[in-house]
């Protein structure tokens, strides 16, 4: 069992997911599709350019960008990649552990992979200027080794990703491939690989806007724009193929993880919205495949807001809909394990947790902290983003009581209360004197009540 730890007002579930979406617009637009399509981008006008003036704009234009890939990639992608590690070892240790005892190849794989990416790019970019003119073969060969690092980088976190939502028949069988083919990998990888390569297009148009000659603008935007196109349609079959094989249990939490429980009451706006995001897409990759330059520059910042607002949606549905598991039909979302749950609805959660009797004060007020803790802190707050005295004000103790009791009954997306009746009483009395401003809380980060007021 691992301690718990909470960061005060914005949660756990924020942090992790704040930092995995950057995390994700830098891995997936700027380290795959972004970097794939400027090595494309070599391949096509590095050839033309021998004999087309309009594409000899594309050495000037690929140093800059270049540049700024490099320093976007190995800053803020290592970062944030490193950011996932620590933020998940620290606010959701236990499942982490048990996903590197199931992943643990395809993570140690994963890690090569990243090693070789990160080599690659540093020689292309250190040798940029010499083998750009003295061994294109060459750099096309690191730009292709690139391409196929990051295509097995992206597959080994679509699989482990993919399992966390449908494990399929892993809970019965287990086995490392039943894990990895589970059945939204594929789909997943596609969407993924898609969204990639849409962002990455709107990218490189953004940055030759800034920074190509004119002369080389039209043909760029052009070039790119068959990319954006087509990625735009995969990535709206793939969605669908996706939607079909998620459970329809979580197929209904979809609008709940979206416009939360106010705004779910009118699902139109999340139809309609996503409509509009897509539409500005596509009209940003017709202007493109007709070289309009003054359309395209009027759309594109409207196009990456776009990408940008439906990578956060894909990866913030992906987390919210299979509440109320981390894993579904194995862990609940608060780190207990489904097998787990029985036993502790007889001999309680206090018993087997070695962490109340070592920072916890052993009083009722102590033993209530530790059960929120233990049950409630992975996804609400004390005073911060879903704060549970939001849910309970205005309740009694005995409104509390039974409130928690049947929680999972009438919100599918949480877990139930795992304890037993005497653990469902001390919590809530100790809620209902929190949200009473009875109790001192006197770390925030762990839910640990002082000394009560009255």
């Amino acid at each position: 069992m691992f301690p718990f730890f909470q960061v005060p007002y914005l949660g756990n579930g924020m942090v992790i997911g704040t930092n995995a979406v950057i995390h994700v617009l830098i891995s997936h637009g700027f380290a795959i599709g972004a970097f794939a399509l400027f090595i494309i981008g070599e391949m096509h006008f590095g050839v033309l350019g021998q004999r087309n003036t309009a594409c000899e704009g594309w050495n000037t234009f690929s140093r800059s960008f270049l540049g700024f890939l490099v320093f976007t990639i190995t800053l803020i992608g290592a970062v944030t990649g490193a950011g996932i590690w620590f933020t998940t070892m620290t606010l959701a240790p236990r499942a982490l552990s048990h996903m590197l005892r199931i992943f643990f190849w395809a993570w140690f794989f994963e890690y090569f992979t990243f090693f070789g990416e990160i080599v690659v790019l540093f020689i292309i970019y250190f040798k940029w200027d010499n083998y750009l003119n003295y061994k294109p073969r060459l750099l096309k060969k690191l730009g292709v080794a690139y391409i196929a690092f990051a295509l097995v980088s992206a597959v080994s976190i679509s699989a482990i990703l993919g399992f966390m939502l449908t494990p399929g028949d892993w809970i019965s069988h287990h086995g490392f491939w039943r894990a990895v083919l589970n059945p939204s990998f594929l789909p997943q990888l596609a969407a993924r690989l898609s969204f990639s390569f849409i962002l990455g297009s709107l990218i490189i148009i953004a940055f030759v806007f800034l920074r190509a000659a004119d002369s080389f603008r039209r043909e760029a935007i052009g070039f790119y724009g068959q990319f954006l196109i087509a990625s735009i349609l995969t990535f709206l079959i793939a969605l669908l193929i996706y939607y079909i094989v998620i459970p329809m249990a979580f197929v209904s939490h979809i609008r709940f993880s979206v416009l939360t429980s106010h705004f779910s009451r009118y699902p139109a706006i999340f139809s309609i919205g996503n409509v509009i995001l897509f539409l500005i897409l596509i009209v940003c990759a017709v202007f493109a495949l007709r070289k309009r330059e003054r359309g395209v520059k009027m759309v594109i910042i409207p196009s990456l807001f776009a990408i940008i607002l439906l990578v956060a949606q894909f990866e913030r549905i992906r987390e919210f809909v299979r509440g109320p598991y981390i894993l579904p039909g194995y862990m609940y979302s608060n780190d207990i394990l489904l097998e787990e749950e029985p036993v502790m609805r007889t001999n309680g959660i206090l018993g087997s947790s070695p962490w109340y009797h070592s920072v916890y004060p052993q009083d009722s007020y102590g033993k209530g902290a530790y059960l929120f803790a233990r049950s409630c802190m992975s996804c609400h707050t004390l005073g911060g983003i879903n704060d549970i005295r939001d849910r309970f004000a205005d309740r009694t103790a005995d409104g509390i009581y039974v409130i928690i009791g049947h929680t999972h009954e009438m919100i599918p997306f949480m877990p139930p209360f795992s304890g037993n009746e005497e653990e469902q009483k001390l919590m809530a009395d100790y809620l209902y004197n929190v949200i009473n401003d009875r109790i001192h809380v006197k770390s925030l980060s762990r839910s640990i009540a002082g000394d009560a007021h009255e």
